[in-house]
């Protein structure tokens, strides 16, 4: 429930549909540096890295990806280039370095081709009210 006392529903994990769990749970604990909290035939969890970070799990479909992601997952680090290198590495790609004024950011994919994002900086006034 909402952390402030009310009874608002909070974010708690982002759910990547996926045909096929096991390579993507192997590149998402690898360049995440978390491992498995929970596996069954359909779903899979992992760990999270802090207790108030947004959860990521996966969960199995019948169908592939079809086209550009809805949503996606902004993640934030020291040093975008060298999250670039380990995303290739380990079977991601590039789609797109991005900047805009000083603020630059990558636009990634999985294995999978699911797109995310990584910028060296969270913009601290995103999301306050």
């Amino acid at each position: 429930m909402d952390p402030r006392g009310g009874q608002h529903p909070i974010p708690g994990a982002v759910m990547i549909d996926t045909v096929d769990p096991a390579p993507l749970v192997a590149f998402w604990t690898a360049l995440l540096g978390t491992e498995v909290a929970y596996q069954s035939d359909d779903f899979v969890w992992l760990r999270r890295n802090a207790p108030d970070v947004l959860g990521l799990a996966f969960q199995k479909v019948p169908e592939a990806k079809g086209g550009k992601n809805r949503v996606h997952v902004d993640f934030v680090a020291p040093d975008i280039d060298q999250v670039r290198a380990r995303v290739e590495e380990l079977g991601g790609s590039l789609l797109f370095d991005r900047s805009h004024e000083d603020f630059r950011w990558l636009v990634l994919a999985d294995p999978e081709g699911n797109e995310f994002c990584v910028s060296a900086e969270e913009d601290e006034d995103a999301g306050t009210a």
